[in-house]
């Protein structure tokens, strides 16, 4: 059996991921980038 845990702040509002935002591998902001761009990056990763 294989699971996840990726946890959330959900009393935090989110920013959504744009056409600008930089790929992980190139990420330099000191800000995570959102939790659904995360999510996605782990599930095409799989």
């Amino acid at each position: 059996v294989v699971g996840f845990d990726m946890v959330d702040d959900e009393s935090k509002p989110e920013r959504r991921p744009t056409k600008h935002t930089e790929v992980p591998q190139n990420w330099s902001s000191k800000h995570n980038c959102s939790y659904a761009y995360y999510a996605y990056y782990i599930y095409a990763n799989l």
